[in-house]
């Protein structure tokens, strides 16, 4: 670590999901919109292959992350691609 500079989270979080998938890791994506004063932050949460249900925190920059503040995410999904219906954004054609 870090696996991305400071600030980006979103491509660190892409980052980690790719490699702790293909070491046959479940993932989820962890969000809080209202993180690092209001830019949202994004980490994901890794599956303990030998404990099912029991989850481990790991951030792009800071690593894993075991404080108990962290880990207060008001959203979380399998795929990246929900982040969109979370944070929509307009597009212009």
């Amino acid at each position: 670590f870090p696996v991305s500079p400071l600030g980006m989270c979103y491509d660190g979080s892409q980052k980690l999901s790719d490699i702790y998938k293909s070491f046959g890791y479940n993932i989820v994506y962890l969000y809080d919109p209202n993180g690092f004063d209001s830019q949202g932050h994004l980490w994901v949460a890794v599956e303990d292959k030998n404990h099912p249900n029991t989850w481990l925190a790991v951030d792009s920059y800071y690593g894993t992350m075991t404080d108990d503040y962290y880990y207060k995410a008001p959203y979380s999904f399998v795929d990246f691609k929900y982040l969109d219906s979370i944070n929509p954004k307009w597009k212009v054609t």
